[in-house]
């Protein structure tokens, strides 16, 4: 009988060299993977050199630095500290002393605006317009306009101005205010063009109160006005003046607005 030879046994393979192998790999795909970006970033340099895009955008990041102030300002992002300043800007505390300063100084503005309307109310008596509710620059532009056109001024055959009661007095008030007496020194320029000539000064009312107190406290403010007239002219004008309170107003005592319309003084030249 023959004797079976045991197989030989395959050694293993070291496990160092499995290792090495498996570095050696990983370097190559590496040195591939470099070699592979470097040369598609030269490509890519290259067209773009020689074929630049005909409406390039602009890089995300750039785009998104340039829009971070256009997004704060509409809310989508935020900013606490430029939140907080903006609040303190937007209500600025003011002292009391500063307070009454800039309350004076609306309250002056305010008495300008009355004595410019007072005045364009004139000058549109002057050049026969229609008086109207519009807006204060409208009114203004129209008259310059007509002078534009050489329209010249003239004195009407018969003299007529209204003023706003609110101008010339307070409320519930027959004391002729300060700060207004230049609009009546424009009605004495006025009246010096017509000397020895006969003065009517008609005062009128809303009805917030009776008619008999509407009734006095509108004579007291036409013989106020008469009497301020009178102090700055001579003595040749004939002077009446009326007290019609309530009873002869514009339009309906229904607003404010309406009230104040009715509120007035009329001058004329009989």
């Amino acid at each position: 009988m023959t004797e079976s030879k045991a197989p030989q046994k395959i050694p293993p393979p070291s496990r160092s060299g499995s290792a090495f192998r498996q570095v050696l790999i990983i370097l190559f795909r590496l040195l591939l993977l470099g070699v592979g970006g470097g040369l598609a970033f030269f490509v890519g340099v290259a067209i773009a050199h020689f074929y630049p895009a005909s409406n390039p955008e602009e890089p995300l990041f750039e785009r998104i630095r340039r829009s971070s102030p256009d997004l704060l300002n509409r809310g989508i992002l935020s900013n606490p500290a430029a939140s907080q300043i903006a609040t303190q800007q937007a209500s600025p505390q003011l002292t009391a002393q500063q307070q009454q300063t800039l309350q004076a100084e609306l309250q002056q503005l305010q008495t300008q605006y009355q004595q410019l309307l007072a005045s364009t109310a004139a000058l549109e008596t002057q050049f026969g317009t229609a008086k109207s509710d519009r807006p204060l620059e409208v009114r203004l532009q129209q008259l310059s306009e007509a002078l534009g056109r050489g329209k010249a001024v003239q004195t009407p055959a018969k003299f007529f101005v209204t003023l706003p009661s609110d101008v010339l007095f307070s409320r519930n008030e027959s004391l002729l205010r300060e700060d207004i007496l230049p609009v009546l020194d424009n009605i004495v320029v006025e009246l010096q063009n017509h000397p020895q000539a006969a003065v009517r000064i008609a005062a009128h009312t809303d009805n917030t109160s009776d008619a008999e107190t509407n009734q006095i406290l509108s004579l007291e403010r036409a013989q106020a006005v008469q009497q301020y007239l009178t102090d700055r002219l001579n003595t040749q004008y004939r002077w009446t003046t009326i007290g019609f309170g309530e009873t002869r107003p514009l339009v309906d005592n229904d607003t404010e607005v309406n009230r104040q319309r009715n509120r007035r003084i009329e001058i004329s030249i009989d």
